[in-house]
């Protein structure tokens, strides 16, 4: 399945995101509420019949200061799906080599575990792998360009059954690296130009998925 994520506005602390098919036909929206001092958000996903709620917060404060030494994820979210609490999703830091360090974007969803993987292409924009079980289920493309203030991703999933966690996984990473608390809508175009070096991160990216799938 072939779809984009499009965000339509933006407020001081707020955003909001349209879901739609190849056609332009609407499949639904994303509301992100935010607020003064704080980098967290309110996330509500509206997608044909379903619901699905990020909430933030660590489950108690052995969990978050094991995250402060990347012993549990960071920036964690709960998932609630139709008023069900399904699963939960962050970033888990990587150690790499002696002294690097590599982000992965951790969900996980009854009882599945997904993994979404960041690569840089230089011109040629920006790409998330999305992974279970060591096989790659999407792909998350985004352009270099920014209008606006407007953030677009486009998607693909080899299977409908992964729209779901791959919407959850899109929306996470527009908030942990493209929302912008406080910011005040600039008009015109921001041009952001990432080359991913890490042999890791570029082994899990493929070329020719998006042909393929």
């Amino acid at each position: 399945m072939y779809f984009k994520v499009e965000q339509i506005s933006k407020s001081l602390y707020g955003a909001e995101f349209n879901i739609v098919d190849t056609n332009g036909n609407k499949l639904g929206n994303v509301i992100v509420n935010g607020r003064m001092g704080t980098m967290e958000v309110n996330v509500q996903i509206n997608f044909i019949k379903d619901t699905i709620v990020l909430k933030y917060g660590y489950k108690n404060i052995k969990e978050a200061i094991k995250a402060s030494f990347g012993k549990a994820i960071f920036r964690p979210y709960d998932v609630i799906v139709n008023n069900r609490e399904d699963g939960r999703i962050g970033t888990q830091y990587i150690k790499q080599g002696m002294t690097s360090k590599i982000a992965v974007k951790e969900l996980t969803l009854n009882e599945l575990k997904f993994e979404s993987y960041f690569c840089g292409l230089g011109k040629e924009g920006q790409a998330y792998s999305i992974y279970t079980n060591e096989t790659q289920i999407a792909q998350i493309n985004k352009n270099n360009e920014v209008i606006n203030a407007l953030h677009k991703y486009e998607i693909k999933c080899i299977e409908d059954k992964y729209v779901i966690p791959t919407l959850i996984e899109c929306i996470y990473i527009y908030v942990f690296s493209d929302y912008t608390p406080g910011e005040k809508i600039i008009k015109g175009k921001k041009v952001t130009i990432v080359n991913t070096t890490d042999k890791f991160l570029k082994s899990k990216y493929n070329a020719n998925f998006w042909k393929e799938n």
